[in-house]
């Protein structure tokens, strides 16, 4: 038998202990935790292509410590310029890569991802190509040399700055060669270049369009067209 006194004071001593093992417990999951950030793992088999941190180092989160390409698929990766995108290259299109210091090592490739965003400094746009079965003698790292097969379409290709809107759809006021009026007229738009409009529709070869004060035009309105002409 023991006085309820000591059965509190050894009830308290219980709880206290308990408490001090579940923080413990914590501590530890959070120590194990830290501890596994410390482990790398791929989710695909690979090759480690690129290292971003040294042993010992602290790092932030977020930055890139190994870059991994995987062995499952090959990509040629190309920085293409902006005319390339706007001649109509497009995802899926066929074409063929080989060796930029050996033309017979070649394979079969088809775009698989487009850059939305040109690079802000050299202003291309980089994009994938999916490599069918690459031969041996193609290895990661290498150089290559690319031919797609494109589709020619008619384009025309305005300043973004001509761009209004009739209702909801895009429009561009085109000048009348007789008498200098302006029309609204509807186009389509195929895609944005980093300054201009691809259109597809609404604009035939040798229509003049407004560029510049198209918000202040109404219908009808005669303009003056640069140069006196």
């Amino acid at each position: 038998m023991i006085s309820p006194n000591e059965y509190d004071v050894a009830l308290r001593q219980l709880k206290t202990t308990k408490a001090q093992l579940d923080a413990m417990e914590a501590r530890l999951k959070s120590a194990e935790e830290q501890l596994s950030y410390t482990e790398l793992k791929s989710d695909a088999t690979g090759v480690v292509t690129q290292k971003g941190a040294e042993v010992g180092e602290v790092v932030p989160a977020g930055k890139m410590v190994l870059q991994v390409a995987q062995q499952t698929g090959r990509d040629a990766v190309f920085d293409v310029p902006a005319q390339a995108i706007r001649d109509r290259l497009s995802l899926g299109a066929q074409g063929e890569v080989w060796l930029a210091d050996n033309p017979n090592i070649k394979v079969n490739g088809k775009i698989r991802e487009i850059s939305p965003q040109a690079d802000p400094v050299t202003r291309n746009y980089q994009v994938k190509v999916e490599l069918a079965d690459p031969p041996p003698g193609m290895f990661l790292g290498a150089t290559v040399v690319g031919r797609l097969k494109l589709q020619a379409e008619s384009l025309i290709e305005i300043p973004s700055s001509a761009l209004t809107m009739c209702e909801t759809k895009p429009a561009v006021w085109v000048v009348d060669a007789k008498d200098r009026r302006v029309h609204r007229g509807v186009i389509t738009i195929a895609r944005h270049a980093p300054d201009s409009v691809i259109v597809s529709d609404g604009l035939t070869s040798g229509e003049r369009v407004v560029t510049a004060g198209v918000q202040s035009l109404h219908e009808g309105q005669t303009v003056k067209l640069l140069g006196g002409e």
